[in-house]
């Protein structure tokens, strides 16, 4: 009995192993492997735009009080007038930072070299209509955009200039497919409650001041009338 169980334990530790070495292993390895196509930073990214048959994505980059912004647009085409795209602007929440984590640089998991005609057809990089433009520091660069990968985790990219394919993270062109409902800012306001020190309600009697008392402990705070804080 005890030998049995001391083969279960071995046993289990064997497929912990196996395990950590091929999710850890590949991770390493496709870290060894990734490529930097843009070596773009954070304070430089101004926008990115993505273009598919569906739609063309545009996000502009805003900086104020050391948060990350935007302003991102979504054009839809019209199959009833063709030159009057249904256009939709609208403020990107601070989740926006996602993309730039992703495109501040521009990384690909790993290079497949250069490939012949053939084979760039079976990418689907030959008659693709999608890319994506990143613009970064004064200079612009696209990347025309294939198939997915096996599994769907990667997409093929080429730059439009030829060269060499590489394999991108599949997520980011999902993320900016999916902007409007990812990354539109729903929040009225940016700030948070406790950063409120008076609100002022407006209507046709006349103004309300509310002062906030004991604003950073959430256990105590409370709202008061500004002409009657005791109260």
């Amino acid at each position: 009995m005890r030998s049995v169980l001391v083969h279960g334990v071995l046993a289990l530790l064997g497929l912990a192993a196996a395990f950590w070495v091929w999710n850890e292993g590949d991770r390493t390895a496709r870290a060894a492997e990734s490529v930097t196509l843009f070596a773009c930073s954070d304070g430089e990214l101004a926008s990115v735009q993505l273009k598919t048959e569906k739609k063309a994505v545009s996000v502009a980059f805003d900086r104020k009080n050391g948060t990350i912004g935007g302003w991102i647009t979504v054009s839809i085409p019209n199959e009833a007038t063709p030159t009057a795209p249904s256009v939709d602007r609208f403020a990107a929440s601070d989740k926006v930072q996602r993309v730039v984590e992703r495109i501040a640089p521009l990384v690909a998991e790993r290079s497949l070299g250069d490939v012949n005609a053939e084979k760039l057809k079976a990418l689907g990089l030959t008659e693709t209509k999608d890319s994506i433009a990143v613009t970064c520091g004064g200079e612009t660069r696209t990347f025309e955009i294939g198939a997915k990968t096996y599994g769907g985790r990667t997409r093929y990219t080429r730059g439009t200039k030829g060269g060499p394919v590489h394999l991108i993270a599949n997520g980011l062109i999902n993320d900016l497919e999916m902007a409007e409902h990812r990354f539109m800012q729903r929040d009225l306001v940016r700030f948070r409650l406790a950063e409120i020190d008076e609100v002022k309600v407006s209507g046709k009697a006349g103004t309300k001041t509310l002062l906030h008392r004991n604003r950073r402990d959430h256990t105590k705070q409370l709202w008061v009338a500004a002409e009657a804080p005791e109260q």
